[in-house]
């Protein structure tokens, strides 16, 4: 919350009223010496509405030398007259420690008389208390009520919290329709946050059908503002050519604006656009630093196409200890492609000490589960040679049926090359494992 959104108007800060007073009227035309020297002595004489005005002069220091602490004894008086915007504004306070001790008790005990006459920031607030459990226990369904009702006021803020709130089901059930109709209405009124959601809503087609026309607008609006998760994802937009003709040159330019303020899968995006001279001058030293930039800071994909790039020597000298080291980062964060990488190590030997058909066994089995056809294909290859420890026709029949069923045409090749080595009973065995088995459940043993 910027101290510009702590600004007076006639609608909100200063009360509802049936028309401006003086003091009001001076405000609104960035008179603010002349505000305090009508709000002075109107707050001497107990004036609610005047200690208000004065407090917010005091807090943004307008006409005066700002002074927090002073601003919270304008807005206590006020507050404890009733005044719902000083209720906010001291609860405000309260919750940042600003001019008197930090509280997050008493910052809800203010947000609370606030939001119960209606004040649509202190239900925002009271709705963000009780999603984080700051000042009182996690409590969604509360959460989802503040929200709800700061949102139906117009509060951008809640109207975006609410959306995030249907979208992971908090005190809900998930609805990605109502996650959708919040997120807009937010986008509407500004919010990069909820234009950047909308734009991921479109792109992957969650609870509406995938558009990426659609998404490219709200992403862009998002990055004009500066978020760089837009930035990144209105590259990738570009990059691809979805929703928008194939340019590599805008592509680099957003990414290029995501990596300068810290954005990490832009980082490897761009090094990625660096490493094949797309839309910039090819440059393997700008690459190889990009993607190092993005790996040593976690991001899976960069580590797995690090390990590519040390096992193949692309770009750099070829290291197998390097790539052994890079893949088995990606691999311990669930990168599929950096299991299978490290399979074939152990398969054949490469970079580790010796041949270990076991724990490629392990690695395939890890994402093959998860339903990667080419890790299925790989234990049928594994489980049809007759020097692993564990050779099975059986169960390579199953895994390269299940590959052959996501559409591995060598896969399907060779179950049917099995098949005609199996009895009756264990093709009819194999034929049913693989039936039964599905996505996320282990493999068969």
């Amino acid at each position: 919350m910027s101290l510009k959104s702590l600004l007076p108007c006639c609608a909100l800060a200063l009360a509802a009223c049936a028309a401006l007073d003086p003091g009001d009227t001076a405000y609104s035309h960035q008179d603010y010496v002349g505000a305090l020297a009508i709000w002075q002595p109107q707050a001497a004489a107990d004036n609610a509405r005047a200690e208000l005005g004065l407090g917010l002069l005091y807090l943004n220091g307008r006409g005066i030398k700002q002074d927090s602490a002073q601003a919270a004894h304008w807005f206590s008086r006020a507050a404890e007259q009733g005044n719902a915007a000083a209720q906010y504004n001291l609860g405000r306070l309260y919750f940042k420690g600003d001019g008197l001790a930090q509280s997050d008790a008493q910052a809800l005990v203010w947000y609370t008389k606030a939001a119960r006459q209606g004040e649509a920031r202190a239900q925002s607030e009271l709705g963000f208390m009780y999603g984080t459990g700051r000042g009182a226990a996690i409590d969604y369904p509360q959460a989802l009520s503040w929200y709800g009702k700061a949102a139906a006021q117009g509060n951008a803020d809640a109207q975006y919290n609410l959306a995030v709130m249907y979208q992971d089901g908090q005190g809900t059930a998930p609805d990605p329709v109502q996650a959708q109709h919040w997120f807009s209405l937010a986008a509407q009124q500004g919010s990069a946050q909820a234009q950047f959601n909308l734009g991921l809503i479109y792109q992957y087609g969650q609870g509406t059908a995938q558009d990426y026309a659609q998404a490219l607008p709200w992403y862009r609006k998002a990055a004009d503002q500066g978020d760089a998760r837009a930035e990144n994802n209105l590259g990738l937009l570009y990059s691809n050519g979805w929703g928008v003709a194939r340019d590599y040159v805008q592509a680099a330019s957003w990414q290029q604006k995501a990596v300068d303020q810290g954005n990490v899968p832009a980082e490897y995006n761009l090094g990625e656009l660096y490493s094949k001279g797309l839309g910039v001058a090819q440059d393997y030293t700008r690459a190889l630093s990009l993607e190092h930039k993005a790996a040593d800071q976690g991001y899976a994909p960069a580590q797995f196409i690090l390990g590519q790039a040390y096992a193949f020597g692309d770009g750099v000298p070829k290291d197998y200890a390097q790539a052994l080291t890079w893949y088995r980062q990606a691999a311990d964060q669930g990168y599929p492609e950096a299991n299978i990488a490290l399979a074939i190590f152990y398969i054949s030997g490469k970079g580790v000490p010796k041949v270990d058909l076991a724990e490629a066994d392990r690695l395939l089995r890890k994402v093959g589960s998860l339903g990667d056809i080419d890790a299925q294909a790989m234990l049928g290859a594994l489980y049809e040679q007759p020097d692993f420890s564990r050779h099975n026709l059986v169960l390579a029949h199953v895994f390269y049926a299940l590959a052959a069923a996501a559409g591995n045409a060598k896969a399907a090749e060779r179950a049917n090359a099995i098949a005609l080595k199996l009895t009756p009973e264990q093709l009819k065995q194999a034929e049913a494992l693989a039936k039964a088995w599905e996505p996320g459940v282990g493999l068969p043993e």
